[in-house]
C-alpha cells in the first residue's frame, strides 16, 4: 500500500526573505473538507504569490532536475484551530508537487513511506515542505495548539487521467 519515496519529500528553512503578515482572524472562512481547518485566499496578482511561484518552480527543477511544465493553484493561508488533525491520506491524482510553508512553530507532517517506516518533518516557522504527491501518505497528528500555514500546489500544465467513466482523455489548464 504504502510506496513512497524519501527523495520525493524536500524541506527549505528559511524559505521567505520577505515580511509578510497572517491575516486577521475575520479574514479566514472554512473551506476544506478539514474539520477546523479555515482559510483566505491569496491574490494571485500579490507579491507573495509571484516569489512562491518563480522561486519553487526552481527548486523543483533543481532537486529533481526536473523542468516540467507546472502551474501553480490557488494559494491559501490556512488556521488550523485546536484541535485539528488530518488523517493518512494521499493527495488527489492532479497535484504533481505538494506544497506547505509553515508560518509558525506547530505540529508538522508525518510520511508513511512503508510498514513501520515514516518520516516526521517538524513544523517551523518559515520552512517550506514539498514533496511529490503521488503514492506518498501523508498525515497530520493532533494538534493543540493553532497552527498557520500557506498551501498550495503544482499542477502538470497537461497530463492525462481518466474520467469518471474510465475513458481516458487529456486535461489542460
Amino acid at each position: 500500500m504504502f510506496k513512497g519515496d524519501i527523495n520525493s519529500i524536500c524541506t527549505i528553512d528559511d524559505f521567505l526573505k520577505i515580511d509578510f503578515k497572517i491575516p486577521e482572524e475575520k479574514d479566514f472562512t472554512q473551506y476544506t473538507e478539514h474539520k477546523n481547518r479555515y482559510g483566505k485566499l491569496i491574490n494571485k496578482k500579490d507579491k507573495l504569490y509571484t516569489i512562491l511561484n518563480n522561486s519553487i518552480k526552481k527548486e523543483i527543477s533543481n532537486r529533481w532536475n526536473d523542468n516540467s511544465d507546472v502551474i501553480m493553484s490557488d494559494v491559501y493561508y490556512c488556521k488550523d484551530d485546536i484541535p485539528f488533525k488530518c488523517s493518512c491520506h494521499m493527495d488527489d491524482y492532479y497535484k504533481y508537487i505538494s506544497c506547505i510553508l509553515y508560518l509558525n512553530d506547530c505540529q508538522g507532517t508525518t510520511f508513511h513511506l512503508g510498514i513501520g517506516k515514516n518520516k516526521y518533518i517538524e513544523g517551523k516557522k518559515n520552512r517550506l515542505l514539498f514533496f511529490k504527491s503521488k503514492n506518498l501518505y501523508h498525515s497530520v497528528k493532533e494538534s493543540y495548539s493553532v497552527r498557520y500555514t500557506l498551501q498550495f500546489h503544482f499542477t502538470l500544465k497537461t497530463f492525462d487521467h481518466y474520467d469518471i467513466i474510465g475513458c481516458s482523455s487529456q486535461f489542460s489548464h
